[in-house]
């Protein structure tokens, strides 16, 4: 069972009891770094930077990503003031400071705690490049920026610089090219400068034709990525992509008036994080470095220019379980589905296929699509020889890209993030609808039905449940675990359910302060829940024995397309008086208890016993010894005493975040205890 849960009160992500920070790192090594200490590999890392005065020992800190699992604990290591400790997360488990964990490049957490479990930072990331590094400039401050030159170790002083300005050379602005139809196999040539970037970064370049309708609004029609500074045309391949654009039904207009069409062209120069001269669809035509030039094609032979009937019907990127395992022994791949639409066949010879950069890898043979039928494409990423594609489509999003036997775009199909083993089709086939749905590979698509709606059988509104505080050892404890029960929710298409369980505390007009969601195993209706005594006593203000509190819930159940309406009750639950329960019985010896909840913010509540009558004594200080405030200064009758303390000083000033000791005296008795206070 997976659990998740999430605290919605006003909290910092990190404890602020030392001066050590992420302060680089990198979460996609290729070729960047770390190859001379792994024998040529290279490694993600993590730098810490001690921005302090003084060193800071980090024995028996714990290192994690996001589940929060400790898998590395660091022996006794210093790093000194403005120093930094570079942790290499290989996922092996070598010894520090190699960190058992891999980063996501898709974006995860880097979780850390100190040596008694606290947390001391978790710092969450989004999707990062391969041999770029992310980090803060200076070192140490709130300003983060990507590094092209990844520098573990060290400090962070690199500045990416954008590449140089350039300029065009040809064609030049309102030129007019011929294509001679006679000699297909000329070429015109586009060309411009050298950009030079100042870090010696290596430059590319993207190359982009637009065309523009009737409505004098600009479409890009063709673009390419290259290293070198100019790009060669054959009269036959540029004059078939100015036929394909201009051949759609709302450019027919320049068909009409003459065959002369109007076609902008651009480049920018990237170094892979900053760009130049690239420019908004807005500014085409109107900007020095971007120029107009005019195809004269009044001689061609339009008639034949048609759109084939061929769509993309359905597609999977992640396959997890499904799809294929009885075509590729047992692995499952991804796939893209054609469909014909129309009422004749379709021949794909020579067409080709490419993802997202357009770079074709695989070319159809002799094939044919009948009426009506499907063709499935398998996107295996290997060699294979057709329907195989030497592609592998990203389940993060990118592009399904076919061209026919001279090369002009058919299908530029953009996708965004997938799910595992479900596929994202038309429904019905061939129409502009589309959703997700089980996969059905070369067969009509199949319109998932979410599962049924349900009812919560326990606890709910009308029902209070009581709890009851018990002593272990030196600690009190509540017996508050809750049995949650629900009906059963079938799926019309007979799929396996799972449900999302959610717990949650409510205040202030139905605002949500704290809340846990569990997904629960298929067709599991049942779960059990404790610690909302912990929970709440470090959220109430005010009474927390013997009143009822409010505690809300929710179910919902999924098919892992769709899912059913939520469901949500409530129930209150009273926990009893310790010293109702225990009967006022004399404490044996003096006995100090964790302060509790430990973190707090903005409450915290100490708890103590005393065996006689004595004069107590309880005061908190902070890390340098200094007296914050005095809670307790006279004699008191033996039994169970507690006191809150609000986070304020003998001046009730609110205290700034950290770590802070309670000492308590009781005759010549003196215990003390350390607690955390959070912002």
């Amino acid at each position: 069972m997976k659990t998740i849960i999430t605290v919605y009160v006003l909290l910092s992500v990190s404890i602020i009891n030392a001066d050590i920070l992420i302060n680089e790192f990198l979460a996609g090594s290729d070729t960047c770094c770390g190859a001379d200490i792994f024998d040529g590999s290279s490694e993600d890392f993590v730098e810490l930077y001690n921005y302090g005065t003084e060193p800071i020992n980090i024995n028996g800190w714990g290192f994690s990503d996001t589940d929060g699992v400790i898998t590395t604990v660091a022996p006794d290591t210093s790093i000194a003031p403005g120093d930094f400790l570079v942790l290499w997360y290989t996922g092996d488990n070598n010894g520090f400071p190699e960190v058992n964990e891999k980063l996501s490049k898709d974006g995860e957490t880097i979780f850390i705690v100190d040596a008694d479990g606290n947390p001391l930072i978790s710092y969450d990331f989004g999707p990062q490049t391969d041999d770029i590094s992310y980090g803060r400039n200076p070192d140490g401050s709130d300003t983060w920026e990507y590094f092209s030159i990844p520098s573990p170790g060290q400090s962070n002083v690199i500045e990416n610089s954008p590449p140089g300005p350039f300029y065009f050379l040809s064609p030049e602005d309102n030129d007019t090219l011929v294509i001679d139809l006679d000699n297909q196999n000329d070429s015109i040539i586009f060309s411009w400068e050298e950009s030079v970037d100042p870090d010696g970064d290596n430059i590319q370049y993207t190359f982009n034709l637009y065309g523009l309708d009737m409505t004098a609004s600009f479409s890009n029609f063709y673009n390419h990525t290259l290293d070198n500074t100019e790009l060669s045309f054959s009269n036959d391949y540029l004059s078939n992509l100015v036929f394909n654009f201009y051949s759609e039904p709302y450019n027919w207009y320049f068909f009409e008036t003459g065959a002369v069409f109007p076609v902008y062209w651009s480049v920018f120069s990237s170094d892979g994080i900053a760009t130049f001269g690239e420019i908004d669809f807005d500014d085409i035509g109107y900007e020095n470095n971007h120029f107009v030039l005019y195809i004269d094609l009044s001689n061609a032979d339009t008639s034949g220019v048609e759109t084939p009937t061929i769509i993309i019907n359905e597609f999977l990127s992640i396959s997890d379980n499904c799809c294929g395992s009885d075509i590729f022994d047992g692995s499952t791949e991804d796939f893209v589905e054609l469909y014909n639409y129309g009422t004749e066949p379709v021949s794909i010879n020579g067409w080709g296929f490419s993802d997202t950069d357009g770079t074709i890898t695989t070319v159809a043979p002799d094939t044919s699509i009948a009426p009506g039928d499907f063709l499935v494409l398998w996107y295996t990423g290997d060699n294979n020889g057709f329907p195989e594609i030497n592609e592998k489509l990203s389940g993060d999003g990118e592009t399904i890209y076919i061209a026919n036997e001279i090369g002009i775009e058919i299908i530029s199909y953009d996708f965004g993030p997938q799910i595992d083993d479900v596929s994202y089709g038309r429904s019905p086939d061939g129409s502009d609808f589309w959703t997700h749905m089980p996969p059905t590979p070369g067969q009509s698509n199949i319109i998932n039905t979410p599962p049924n709606d349900f009812s919560l059988t326990f606890p709910l509104v009308s029902d209070t449940l009581t709890a009851d505080l018990v002593s272990q050892g030196d600690s009190l404890l509540f017996i508050d675990n809750i049995h949650f029960y629900w009906e059963e929710s079938n799926d019309p298409d007979q799929v396996n359910i799972q449900y999302s369980f959610r717990l949650y505390i409510q205040c202030c007009d139905g605002i949500d302060m704290w809340s846990t969601s569990d997904m629960l195993d298929n067709n599991n209706n049942y779960i059990a829940h404790s610690y909302l005594f912990n929970i709440l006593s470090g959220m109430v203000d005010g009474p927390i024995f013997s009143v009822p509190h409010e505690i809300h819930w929710s179910v919902k159940a999924t098919d892992g397309i769709d899912e059913s309406a939520e469901v949500s009750d409530s129930f209150y639950i009273i926990f009893n008086d310790y010293l109702d329960i225990v009967n006022e019985t004399i404490p044996e010896s003096f006995t100090v208890f964790s302060a509790f909840p430990n973190p707090f913010n903005p409450f915290t509540t100490i708890s103590y016993m005393i065996p006689n009558d004595g004069f107590v004594d309880v005061t908190i200080f902070d890390m340098m010894g200094r007296e914050i405030k005095n809670l307790v200064s006279s004699k008191q009758s033996n039994g169970y005493k507690s006191i809150r303390w609000d986070a304020t000083n003998n001046q009730n000033q609110a205290v700034t975040a950290g770590v802070y000791l309670y000492k308590i005296k009781y005759e010549n008795f003196v215990n003390t205890r350390k607690m955390i206070l959070l912002k």
